[in-house]
């Protein structure tokens, strides 16, 4: 699960978010949204189709993620250098159902299907699918403070903004 998620487009959207708001709001919102959507498919072997159709999950995705490129574009800039007071709840929660709508029908909802009908024993499977996903929560989370050090904070609002308005094109089309 971890290699399966190292480049995906959550990682990129905790990345991202890493650099607005604080390490334990994005951490905690993403490590929550996984085990939401994640729990339901290793403990039932459902695919996202118990939750939405396809054909309303991806355009649902794809205008979350466009409309907050636009909003990270438009921004003077994006990095924080910890915790803002009041910025918890809302770094917590963008990081929880930016997850929670990216995951639905990702590959990593398939192979924890996969896992866990296969080897039908859902603490082992729901444990090792959290224990890979917050490893590249962490690393995404990481790298995100890291970049907030190296580059102009305008060039990161162009670059965060473009990304998520691409990954939201991408998936509308793709």
């Amino acid at each position: 699960m971890f290699l399966a998620e190292l480049g995906d487009k959550t990682q990129l959207v905790v990345f991202a978010l890493s650099m607005r708001y604080g390490f334990r709001s994005v951490l905690a919102g993403s490590i929550l949204g996984f085990a939401i959507i994640n729990a339901p498919v290793a403990f039932l072997g459902v695919t996202s189709a118990l939750f939405l159709p396809r054909r309303i999950i991806l355009p649902l995705s794809s205008i979350l993620f466009m409309a907050f490129g636009v909003y990270l574009f438009t921004r003077e800039g994006i990095c924080e250098t910890g915790e803002v007071k009041g910025e918890g709840n809302r770094g917590f929660l963008a990081a929880l159902l930016s997850i929670f709508v990216a995951e639905l029908g990702d590959k990593t909802q398939i192979a924890t299907f996969i896992l866990a009908s296969r080897f039908r024993d859902f603490l082992s499977v729901y444990g090792g699918v959290m224990l890979g996903l917050s490893l590249s929560v962490l690393i995404g989370i990481s790298l995100g403070k890291r970049i907030c050090t190296l580059l102009p904070q305008r060039t990161l609002s162009y670059l965060s903004g473009a990304l998520f308005f691409g990954i939201g094109l991408y998936t509308l089309l793709g």
